[in-house]
């Protein structure tokens, strides 16, 4: 799922507290001091992979907002693409950084136990502020995973592993079946949390009772995607949950794709 400011763990436990206070600092200074952190700041992600076998790539993102991705093995695209992301979303990632205390991390986890036992890793490397820190994923507390996944879904990195959105229109522009791709092809977009292939998929015949699956994974973008084409948040499963009921154990970003539709989860409190 996608970090957000309020409420980002920290490594010493507990909620981060933010203080707020007004400084005055000339604009130059301010420029200047902007231009040296976007400039230094860095974010790379090697893919995790484990017992079964799964994608092989990195991606980094730099603070001009120039993404690097090279995918290796069992991967759509392999080799070198390239693409740019917006400031803003830059800036969004510096945030998390320094809010997660990153750099304040007692471990390099490496990754050599795992590796040993089930043939997992991955990897996470930050440069920002001066300091540079890399990480494995062997006993990695949730804020690595949290900060992977948030640059792999920036990156849209999903158009290179999975499926690109634009050949996916192409290839049903000139007769392929959607229909005949079903559910795998859903399930694949819902995994990826891709919900520019979810849009796709829907738009062209294929139906939406996937929204148990993307809550319960907790998918906050294919959530969102499948709630904004008219999926129902209330419709139970065989077992009377329904995906409000599976996302209350997801955490707030999920919760908060179907609240305001006036859905609560089974504890009887809504998400904020």
């Amino acid at each position: 799922m996608r970090l957000r400011a309020v409420g980002i763990p920290s490594v010493h436990g507990g909620e981060d507290v933010k203080l707020c206070a007004v400084f005055s600092f000339p604009p130059t200074t301010l420029a200047a001091e902007n231009r040296k952190t976007f400039s230094s700041f860095e974010i790379k992600v090697a893919s995790r992979n484990g017992f079964f076998p799964s994608p092989v790539y990195t991606v980094s993102i730099v603070g001009s907002g120039r993404l690097n991705y090279r995918g290796y093995d069992r991967v759509h695209w392999k080799g070198k693409r390239h693409a740019r992301i917006s400031r803003h979303v830059v800036e969004q990632l510096v945030e998390h950084v320094r809010a997660s205390n990153f750099f304040d991390l007692p471990s390099s986890y490496d990754n050599g136990p795992c590796l040993s036992i089930d043939g997992s890793g991955g990897s996470l490397r930050i440069r920002l502020d001066g300091r540079e820190k890399s990480v494995g994923t062997c006993g990695a507390p949730s804020i690595v995973d949290q900060l992977m996944t948030e640059v792999e879904s920036a990156a849209w990195v999903w158009r290179w592993v999975y499926l690109d959105p634009d050949e996916l229109r192409l290839k049903i522009h000139r007769g392929w079946s959607v229909s005949e791709h079903m559910p795998k092809i859903m399930e694949g977009a819902i995994d990826w949390d891709a919900a520019e292939i979810i849009r796709i998929l829907v738009d062209n015949g294929a139906d939406m009772n996937f929204l148990m699956d993307a809550a319960r994974d907790g998918r906050a973008e294919a959530t969102r995607a499948l709630l904004d084409l008219g999926a129902d948040w209330k419709v139970e499963g065989s077992n009377g949950e329904n995906p409000a009921t599976d996302a209350s154990f997801r955490g707030p970003d999920i919760l908060l794709e179907g609240n305001p539709r006036g859905c609560t989860h089974s504890g009887g409190s809504s998400a904020p």
